[in-house]
C-alpha cells in the first residue's frame, strides 16, 4: 500500500491524464504550443495520407506506456513526441490530446500523449511524451470478458482478451482498466492488489461493470465520433 500511495503522489505532478473527458481539452491546450497544431476538422479519410504495419507500430510503441512506468515503479523511459513523429509523422493531432494513424491491416492506431515530468523549476519547454497507445479495428465484444473471474483473474488476463486495454494508475480510487467495446460503451474493471505491484499479476480483477464512453475516465473518452474505427 505505501507503494501505491507513492505512485499517487508522484501522479500529481502530471499536468494531464487523469481522465480523457472533454472536460480535459484546456488543459490540452496548455501542454501543446505553436509547433504541435491541433485541429478536429480535418477528417481521417482526407487527412492521413500514410499507413503502416500493425506490427511494426507496435514493436515501436511497446514498453512506452508512461502511465504503466509509474504504478510497476519502472525507470523505463518514454518516447516524447518528437521521437515518435521522426518515426512516424504525425498528420493528425486532436485538441483530445491524441494522434492517429492509418493501420495496413485495417482499422487505427491511436497514440494518447501527456506532458512529461517536471525537471526542475518549470515545464514551459518540455514536450509531451506517449502516455498510452491502442490499436482499434472494431469494437471488442464484452461477452469475452465473461471468462474473468473476481478474486482470481489478473490484469494479466484482461490484456490477452483486450491488447489494447487502457490501465489507470491515475484513479484516486484505485486502479482501472478501461476496454473499448463501442462508441458508446466502455468496460470498466477495478483491481485488487497488495502492497508490490510490479506487474499485470499483482492486479486482481475485483469487479467489471459496463460504463458510458462519453463519461468514463479513461483517454478512450476523448476520442471523436468521427475518428473511431
Amino acid at each position: 500500500m505505501k507503494k501505491y500511495m507513492c505512485i499517487c503522489l508522484s501522479v500529481v505532478i502530471l499536468l494531464f491524464a487523469s481522465c480523457g473527458n472533454k472536460k480535459d481539452k484546456s488543459d490540452m491546450n496548455d501542454i501543446f504550443f505553436n509547433e504541435y497544431v491541433m485541429d478536429d476538422i480535418k477528417t481521417l479519410e482526407s487527412n492521413l495520407t500514410k499507413e503502416y504495419d500493425l506490427n511494426e507500430l507496435i514493436s515501436f510503441f511497446k514498453g512506452s506506456n508512461a502511465n504503466e512506468s509509474i504504478g510497476f515503479g519502472s525507470t523505463r523511459s518514454v518516447l516524447t513526441f518528437s521521437e515518435v513523429n521522426d518515426r512516424y509523422p504525425v498528420e493528425i493531432l486532436r485538441t483530445g490530446g491524441y494522434s492517429v494513424y492509418r493501420v495496413s491491416q485495417g482499422g487505427y492506431f491511436y497514440v494518447f500523449w501527456i506532458k512529461p515530468f517536471a525537471t526542475g523549476t518549470s515545464q514551459s519547454n518540455s514536450e509531451p511524451s506517449v502516455y498510452f497507445s491502442a490499436y482499434l479495428f472494431s469494437g471488442i465484444s464484452p461477452y469475452l470478458f465473461d471468462s474473468l473471474t473476481p478474486g482470481i483473474s489478473t490484469a494479466e488476463d484482461v490484456q490477452r482478451i483486450d491488447p489494447s486495454f487502457e490501465l489507470s494508475f491515475l484513479n484516486s480510487n484505485g486502479i482501472f482498466s478501461y476496454s473499448y467495446i463501442n462508441e458508446e460503451t466502455i468496460l470498466q474493471v477495478e483491481y485488487e492488489y497488495q502492497e508490490n505491484i510490479d506487474g499485470y499479476d499483482d492486479l486482481i480483477v475485483k469487479e467489471k461493470m459496463i460504463v458510458a464512453r462519453d463519461s468514463a475516465p479513461t483517454r478512450y473518452s476523448a476520442l471523436l465520433l468521427s475518428d473511431l474505427p
